[in-house]
């Protein structure tokens, strides 16, 4: 799989406003995601490491505590277990980032081990489509 054309890849709305492209390299997780103003997502942290890179628009991401907006050129790199939280910046309408998220994790996607500060999971089928199985809590 040297090269994925991620238009043909199926937009899943992992949470009201984001809309998200999946796959899964060797050893990485991407997502490609569009999001709306007003979207958000809650804090949560993953045990691999986060890369947050803005294409298009502006998102405010908060790490560990510290908040910043991201935009075209500014890589943002959230070290693994660290809480964030992250949402499309007030002033801007539509943006679009990609999120590398690596390694991949022992059950095979990273989002099997998303873990939120409220202890929820998500279904794996509503956010990757290489998921296998579901197992929410």
């Amino acid at each position: 799989m040297p090269f994925v054309d991620v238009s043909s890849l199926r937009v899943i709305e992992r949470l009201p406003g984001w809309h998200g492209r999946y796959f899964h390299s060797q050893s990485m997780t991407f997502a490609h995601y569009d999001f709306v103003r007003g979207s958000s997502i809650h804090e949560h942290f993953h045990p691999q490491e986060e890369v947050y890179e803005v294409i298009e628009g502006e998102l405010e991401l908060t790490i560990d505590g510290v908040a910043q907006i991201a935009r075209p050129g500014l890589v943002a790199i959230v070290p693994a277990g660290f809480v964030t939280r992250s949402r499309p910046s007030p002033t801007v309408g539509q943006s679009s980032s990609i999120i590398r998220c690596g390694p991949i994790s022992t059950s095979g996607t990273h989002f099997a081990d998303c873990i939120s500060k409220r202890q929820n999971r998500i279904a794996l089928e509503e956010v990757c489509p290489c998921a296998l199985t579901a197992k929410p809590n």
